[in-house]
């Protein structure tokens, strides 16, 4: 048995050295039809030749080396087909393509004709940009290309991509993730079920509704990208980010993750929920830190106040939470509108604090509360469980009415202080410099005279119809009712009068006209 043996090893030895390089019988087989570059045998510590079924078979057994244009295999053992031009490989099994390009399995089929191969267990593909690995692996050595259908990991510095299927291309260093898509890192999960990433610049591209959760957010959206490298992103279609109690859906989302901050574009919906605040807009910037959201291009912000809602609009809107106590204000500047079914303004800016759920009204505000309009300098509105309880009209404060066709009750002071019971505007004093006309009526609803009044301090009671029912004189009055046809005409209107209904939002629609 020995010696046989040892006769089989020497003839396996000679076969080998017959066919290594430079030896005369070295030749490589003629290509016939379809027939690729030939696969050269560069070493194996053992070499036998069969021939089955007329195939023709070149058995290699130990530290194999095989090697076909730029790619060369390394196995434990091989069975080459020299007809066919293919191999089939195990144990150990290596493709280096290049200098950068290994592919690692526990078996091989490679068909040199068409330089593909399929590889099975533990298989591992590296290159200068990512670490993939799989059960099974399809790798096209002319295109470069590597894919697979039974899951698949790929590695890309602190982050892991897998999917059910997917392939790789080299060239370009991108892998296409399709089926069970998954990417963790240490900052974030992301799941969809098609996925593109660029290995070389670590950008992943959304192609399908996807998902990303983590500590601080969540984000859905159906296109887009996110640079894993610098942890910015673009969410677009349907782009929604939520960071609770708040929520910013938009068509398009760019988010710099590092510094909390955010561009949203067209379609623009922003919630705090907590604070029942809503806004919509074409355009908007946002930063976590202090939760600022800044609104241009047709904003409109949306109070729910009880059971109505307050719109606001203005060429620029801010939203945050002031640092002492996290309350959050709000600010408008610049052609401010608002419209609340019982209450509209307009005026050049305005703000709103949760502290004290007051609205500050400056340059040139007008309020119209039902048939009452009023003006002044500065107008603060007072809220109190959800419904307007006071209103200060500071400095050259104005109020008037209309009364009848052409005929308008008025009043004007230093300062006015106007009350509210259950919504309703229910009295109004005025302290300074007080001054009224008033169209008085009799129990039937006929004018019975014109009272003007000149009075330091008065106040006005309002009956169920918000019209003016009565006035009280708190200091000496220098009144005079006036028949309705002697009320000279040239004093029917107080200084500064001037009836601005033209400009009154009368509906959430007004607000942009």
């Amino acid at each position: 048995m020995c010696i046989i043996s040892t006769a089989c090893r020497i003839v396996s030895v000679f076969l080998l050295c017959s066919l290594l390089p430079g030896h005369a019988s070295a030749q490589k087989p003629a290509p016939g039809p379809g027939r690729g570059e030939p696969i050269n045998i560069i070493n194996a510590d053992e070499l036998e030749y069969s021939s089955l079924g007329g195939t023709r078979i070149r058995k290699l057994t130990g530290h194999v080396q095989l090697q076909q244009k730029d790619a060369t295999l390394f196995c434990d053992q091989a069975n080459y087909f020299l007809d066919q031009n293919t191999i089939d490989a195990i144990g150990h099994v290596r493709i280096k393509q290049g200098d950068t390009i290994n592919v690692y399995g526990n078996s091989l089929h490679y068909d040199g004709n068409l330089r593909k191969a399929n590889l099975t267990g533990n298989v591992k593909l590296t290159d200068s940009h990512v670490t993939l690995t799989t059960d099974q692996l399809d790798y096209d050595l002319n295109t470069r290309v590597a894919s697979y259908n039974r899951n698949g990991k790929v590695l890309s510095d602190s982050s892991v991509l897998s999917s059910k299927r997917g392939y790789y291309n080299a060239n370009t260093a991108e892998v296409f993730f399709k089926q069970q898509v998954e990417l963790v890192d240490p900052k974030y999960k992301l799941t969809t079920d098609t996925l593109k990433f660029n290995a070389q610049n670590r950008i992943a591209y959304f192609v399908s509704p996807s998902f990303i959760h983590s500590d601080s957010m969540d984000v859905y959206c159906e296109g887009g990208y996110y640079n894993t490298a610098r942890d910015i992103a673009q969410f677009e279609k349907n782009a929604v980010l939520t960071h609770p109690p708040q929520q910013l859906k938009a068509d398009t989302i760019y988010y710099e993750r590092d510094r909390g901050y955010g561009i949203a574009r067209s379609r623009v919906n922003w919630a705090d929920t907590s604070s029942k605040i809503f806004l919509r807009g074409s355009y908007a910037t946002y930063y976590e830190s202090g939760e600022r959201l800044l609104a241009t291009q047709k904003s409109v912000l949306i109070s729910v106040i009880g059971d109505d809602s307050l719109y606001l609009t203005a060429d620029t809107l801010r939203s945050f939470k002031e640092d002492s106590d996290k309350i959050r204000k709000l600010i408008a500047f610049h052609h401010v509108k608002m419209f609340k079914s019982d209450l509209q303004s307009v005026c050049d800016s305005a703000s709103f604090s949760f502290r004290d759920s007051v609205f500050r009204l400056f340059g040139k505000p007008v309020l119209w509360v039902d048939n009452n309009q009023m003006k002044a300098d500065t107008i603060q509105v007072h809220l109190r469980d959800q419904k307007v309880d006071k209103m200060n009209l500071l400095q050259n404060a104005f109020a008037c009415s209309l009364a009848d066709s052409g005929l308008f009750n008025q009043a004007r002071g230093k300062n006015m202080f106007a009350f509210f019971s259950g919504g309703n505007l229910d009295h109004m004093q005025i302290v300074g410099n007080g001054e009224s006309i008033y169209y008085a009526k009799d129990e039937a609803g006929g004018y019975i005279g014109v009272n003007k009044a000149v009075c330091s301090n008065m106040i006005l009671y309002f009956d169920s119809t918000r019209q003016v029912s009565r006035i009280c004189f708190l200091t000496k009055p220098d009144a005079t009712l006036f028949p309705l046809g002697e009320f000279p005409m040239e004093e029917s209107r107080l200084r500064n009068f001037s009836w601005l209904d033209s400009l009154r939002p009368k509906s959430k629609d007004d607000l942009f006209r």
